[in-house]
């Protein structure tokens, strides 16, 4: 599970290096064969705006891959995910040899 954490942090931050490099490749003319700016609504803004819109919802959909994955790992562990949080890893939850289990994440 930490090597697939690792890559979903890794390829979060690809993703937002890929979104700002489009932006920059757009704005400073260099995508001009593909994208000119006078394509993009409202020019520059428009371009940034996409930029952040493509941003948030990359990292939304990795985090939501990330959290189905750490579901998936509670499930073959025999735990089941608590009701929660939209954002982030959901608590597990059972019962393992006779006693109570709760397992969660927390970032210091």
């Amino acid at each position: 599970m930490v090597r697939k954490h690792s890559l979903y942090q890794f390829s979060i931050m690809v993703w937002w290096l890929a979104s700002m490099a489009a932006v920059v490749l757009v704005v400073s003319g260099k995508a001009e064969p593909y994208v000119a700016l006078a394509d993009v609504p409202y020019g520059a803004p428009g371009a940034f705006g996409g930029a952040v819109a493509s941003v948030l919802g990359g990292t939304f959909l990795i985090g939501r891959l990330s959290a189905r994955s750490w579901k998936k790992m509670g499930r073959a562990a025999g735990l089941s995910p608590e009701e929660g949080s939209l954002f982030g890893k959901p608590a597990l939850a059972g019962t393992v040899d006779g006693r109570r289990v709760r397992a969660f994440t927390y970032k210091v």
